[in-house]
């Protein structure tokens, strides 16, 4: 048998099928600055790539993105075709994309062999003024935002959701990914399936659900009259608080174990799956629930601001 013929051939044919998979790659990029009044809102919708926001001084809003397309045919067209469209009012610039629907007419044998497939990503960078609201949207990427005072919205998909030196409410959501804030002023509402959650350095009230995921979180502030809810599976949950924080605790697991630094003043029955009790002097509601993992209540080694 002739082996150097089917040697080659092979080599031949893993070439044509790294070419395939790779593809070719064009880009395209997009600035745009508007001039735009501080206390709008920020509202964007994107899709298939990441997200960065961060802030200046001036009232203008500039945003920037790279459009990079894989193709094994057609790339240029389909380059062509993505456009982002910006729409504003006196109080809100709303940013989208548009791009050509799902592809159709693909016959058996393209999809077999890769034939006809497209592969896009759009990512974003905006610049916006220090007090601004945002609304920002995504799939199948990242969102990071950093120094905004405003109320801050964020939701994505596959992706990770990153927020640093916020001054007002936020609600962040996600599907697996995990979620990472630092330094935040006001009431946080998170929600991800299959990621951590970790809150760092929070003065506000808390809401933090998970599937399949750890929570931390350090409360550098007594909580006033909200209830903190904190709950996941298949994970432990870990609460940082103040030494001279007053809230009543009902804590719950299946499997694992409940520890605190704090003394509780326990009513009823003590079992080794729940505390429910008094911190304290007692005051807004800390509800804890997960299943195989841990609780633990510990006294934050970062004293309170004043």
């Amino acid at each position: 048998m002739n082996y150097k013929k089917y040697f080659l051939f092979f080599v031949i044919f893993l070439f044509f099928l790294v070419y395939s998979i790779i593809g070719e790659t064009l880009e395209k990029k997009f600035e745009k600055t508007i001039d735009f009044k501080k206390s709008g809102t920020i509202y964007l919708k994107s899709i298939v790539g990441d997200i960065e926001v961060k802030s200046w001084e001036n009232e203008k809003v500039e945003v920037k993105a790279l459009i990079q397309v894989k193709s094994e045919e057609e790339s240029q067209k389909l380059l062509d075709e993505i456009k982002i469209l910006i729409n504003t009012t006196d109080d809100r610039v709303e940013i989208e994309v548009d791009y050509p629907e799902k592809e159709e007419n693909r016959s058996f044998w393209d999809l077999l062999f890769g034939g006809k497939k497209h592969e896009f990503r759009i990512s974003f960078w905006l610049t916006v003024p220090k007090i601004s609201n945002l609304d920002m949207n995504t799939t199948n990427g990242e969102i990071n935002i950093y120094d905004i005072e405003g109320k801050v919205f964020s939701k994505s998909t596959n992706g990770s959701i990153q927020l640093e030196n916020i001054s007002g409410n936020t609600e962040l959501r996600t599907t697996n990914g995990s979620v990472n804030t630092k330094n935040v002023i006001g009431d946080i509402d998170v929600k991800t399936t299959n990621g951590k959650i970790v809150i760092s350095n929070i003065e506000g009230n808390v809401v933090a659900r998970t599937t399949n995921g750890e929570i931390l979180v350090d409360i550098l502030k007594s909580i006033k009259e909200k209830i903190m809810n904190f709950r996941t599976t298949n994970g432990s949950v870990t609460l940082n608080l103040v030494k001279d924080i007053n809230a009543d605790l009902d804590a719950k697991l299946t499997n694992g174990k409940i520890y605190t630094d704090f003394p509780i003043l326990v009513k009823g029955e003590i079992s080794k799956n729940s505390v429910s009790g008094k911190i304290n002097n007692g005051g807004p509601l800390i509800y804890i629930r997960t299943t195989n993992g841990e609780i633990k209540i510990l006294e934050s080694k970062t004293s309170e601001k004043k």
